[in-house]
């Protein structure tokens, strides 16, 4: 399955759906195979649960290292809950106009 990719949006929120299908998502036929494949992963519980347990583990102990990381440099961020979104405040980075700094370190 390399190079296979299949991804699944579950929500009940209306606006996420009508978001998604307008301005992200690109829909085509899943191969037969890969639906098979899916299928019987899925309908695996126990290998489901163990999967969302480790996954859970994982994004736990990567985002305590990104939070250390941003201790040690003094940024504020909001802690992630449930992911390894952060949301961190560079400001302190930059010492004049951020186009500027960013300029310099060639970020843009």
């Amino acid at each position: 399955m390399s190079g296979s990719r299949c991804a699944a949006l579950h929500s009940k929120n209306p606006a996420v759906h009508a978001a998604y299908c307008k301005d992200v998502a690109f829909f085509h036929m899943v191969p037969g195979i890969m639906q098979m494949k899916i299928f019987n992963m899925l309908r695996d519980e126990t290998w489901v649960d163990n999967y969302l347990e480790e996954s859970r583990r994982r994004l736990k102990n990567h985002a305590a290292i990104v939070m250390s990381c941003l201790d040690k440099l003094g940024l504020s961020y909001i802690t992630p809950s449930g992911t390894l979104f952060i949301w961190a405040d560079f400001t302190p980075v930059f010492r004049s106009d951020p186009s500027e700094e960013e300029a310099k370190t060639h970020i843009l």
